[in-house]
């Protein structure tokens, strides 16, 4: 399980749960994406973030602004626990929730 974590437009912090079988994750201005940030520097279709071989990975989908994650330009990228994402001038935050661990029985 993991989390994107932002605060919308309105300052108000959002949390976007992921895992496995969520579906792809769009990031932009288009009023069809699942993380949509009315910016300047935020494209159309700005990025999409989904889950492919265990790992979440950020895509950039051709942006004027870029994405970065911990202040390096991307075009894909894993990301890993606390990862710092910008999306143009958006920040984003992405943490995987540690799995759970079975109780030893008594």
């Amino acid at each position: 399980m993991a989390r994107i974590v932002y605060r919308d437009t309105s300052n108000q912090e959002v949390v976007i749960q992921l895992n496995a079988s969520s579906p792809e994750v769009s990031v932009g201005r288009n009023p069809n994406n699942t993380i949509r940030l009315q910016n300047a520097s935020i494209s159309r279709n700005h990025a999409t973030i989904s889950f492919q071989g265990g790992q979440c990975i950020l895509k950039d989908l051709g942006s004027s602004n870029g994405c970065y994650v911990n202040g390096k330009r991307v075009q894909s990228q894993a990301l890993t626990d606390g990862d710092k994402i910008r999306c143009g001038e958006y920040p984003l935050e992405f943490f995987e929730d540690a799995p759970a661990v079975a109780s030893p029985n008594p």
